[in-house]
C-alpha cells in the first residue's frame, strides 16, 4: 500500500466527515494494498489501514510490510472488526458500486450511518507505482502493434489477426487482454467496435487495430490504422484528417484542462472538414489504470479538469459507413503544460512496411 493512496483516503475522510472508509470490491481492494484475492475487505480509519482476509490468503501474506493483514473468515468477525474500532465509528463511507446484497450483509448490520461515494474519483491520480506499471503495459501493447503490422499479410483472416496478438502480447509479459482486440479491415474498419470475423484481409485497405492488455493489474490502450499495399488518396486524405485531430489533443492536453475542452479540440478539426465532418461519433477518450474504462473522460460532458498524473486516451476517429473508418489512439499522462505519451513506441505510418 502506497502512502499517497492511504493519504487519499484519509483525506476523503475528512471531506465527509466520516470515520471510517471500508473497500469491498476486488478492483478497490487491488488498488489500495497491490494484493488480488477473491474475497475481502480493506478498512482504513484516520490512523491506520488493515486488509481483513480468510485463512487462503492469510498465512502468505501476513507479514506483508504494505499492509497491516487480519485474519478474517466469517461476516460476523468483519462485522465484529468494525464495530470494536477505537474511537468507535459514527459514520462509514462506501463504494457506491457495491450490490444491494452486500449492502444487507457487510454494512447495514454493523447499525453505523454511513454515506455511498465514488471511490473510482480517487483512483484519477496515478501513483509513480502505478504510472510505471501503466508504462509497462503501454510497451507491450505498442510493440505488439509494430510487431503485427511486420508479419500481418494479405490473405489473414482477422481472427488469425487477433490470435497473433493475443500470443504476443503474452510472451512478451502481460498477464491478458485488457478487452477484446479490435481487428477491422476494409469496410469493417467504419464499424467502431467491430469483432474479429473470417474476413480476410486484402491489400490497397485500412486496417484497424485497437489493442490493450493487463501488466501487475494495469491496462493499456492503443489504435493504429494502416494499409498493406498502397492507400488511394481518399485514403490519405481521411487518415491525415484523423491525424491532424489526434497530434492536436497530444499536443494541447494538460493539467487543468476539462475534459470536454480535449473533446473540442479534436472534434473541431474533423467538424471542419467537408468530407467527415459529421463522422466522428463517439467521445476523444477515457481514463486508463486497473479499469480499462475509468476516470477521468475526454468527453463533451465532461467538466471536471484533468489533474496532474490522471491518464487518459486521446482516440479520434471518422467512420464512413460502406467505405473505411480511420481511429488513432494513444494513452497519455496528464503533466503540467504538456503530456507524455506512454504508447509513443508505435508507430503512425500509414503503409505497413514490411
Amino acid at each position: 500500500m502506497e502512502k499517497q493512496k492511504l493519504d487519499t483516503c484519509q483525506k476523503t475522510l475528512s471531506e465527509y466527515k466520516a470515520d471510517v472508509l471500508i473497500l469491498i470490491t476486488p478492483i478497490n481492494r487491488f488498488w489500495f494494498t497491490g494484493i488480488e484475492s477473491s474475497d475481502g475487505y480493506v478498512v482504513v480509519t484516520k490512523k491506520a489501514s488493515y486488509l481483513l482476509v480468510d485463512d487462503r490468503y492469510y498465512n502468505g501474506i501476513k507479514d506483508s510490510k504494505e499492509v497491516s493483514v487480519v485474519k478474517c473468515n466469517t461476516v460476523a468477525e468483519f462485522l465484529n472488526f468494525v464495530k470494536t474500532l477505537k474511537p468507535t465509528p459514527k459514520k462509514l463511507l462506501i463504494e457506491n458500486s457495491i450490490t444491494i446484497t452486500e449492502l444487507k450483509t457487510f454494512i447495514e448490520p454493523l447499525e453505523i450511518k454511513y454515506e455511498a461515494i465514488d471511490l473510482k474519483k480517487l483512483r484519477i491520480v496515478k501513483t509513480p507505482t502505478e504510472l510505471k506499471l501503466l508504462q509497462k503495459a503501454a510497451d507491450i501493447a505498442a510493440e505488439t502493434i509494430n510487431y503485427v503490422k511486420k508479419v500481418i499479410k494479405v490473405g489473414m483472416t482477422e481472427k488469425q489477426v487477433a490470435k497473433l496478438i493475443y500470443i504476443h502480447m503474452l510472451e512478451l509479459g502481460a498477464s491478458g487482454l485488457s478487452f477484446d482486440s479490435i481487428v477491422a479491415s476494409g469496410k469493417n474498419s467504419a464499424i467502431p467496435h467491430h469483432h474479429p470475423s473470417d474476413k480476410k484481409i486484402a491489400k490497397n485497405e485500412f486496417i484497424t487495430v485497437d489493442i490493450g492488455c493487463v501488466y501487475g493489474g494495469y491496462c493499456s490502450d492503443i489504435t493504429r490504422t494502416f494499409v498493406i499495399g498502397k492507400p488511394t488518396k481518399r485514403m490519405e486524405d481521411m487518415y491525415n484528417l484523423v491525424f491532424k485531430s489526434q497530434a492536436a489533443g497530444v499536443q494541447k492536453i494538460k493539467a487543468g484542462m476539462k475534459g470536454s475542452e480535449v473533446d473540442a479540440i479534436c472534434r473541431d478539426i474533423i467538424t471542419a472538414d467537408k468530407n467527415w465532418g459529421t463522422m466522428f461519433t463517439h467521445s476523444t477518450g477515457h481514463g486508463v489504470g486497473i479499469e480499462i474504462h475509468e476516470l477521468p473522460s475526454n468527453r463533451k460532458v465532461y467538466q471536471t479538469e484533468l489533474p496532474e498524473n490522471s491518464v487518459v486516451t486521446v482516440e479520434p476517429g471518422v467512420y464512413e459507413y460502406g467505405y473505411y473508418g480511420v481511429r488513432i489512439e494513444d494513452t497519455v499522462v496528464v503533466k503540467n503544460g504538456k503530456c507524455v505519451v506512454l504508447t509513443k513506441k508505435a508507430n503512425k505510418d500509414i503503409v505497413a512496411k514490411k
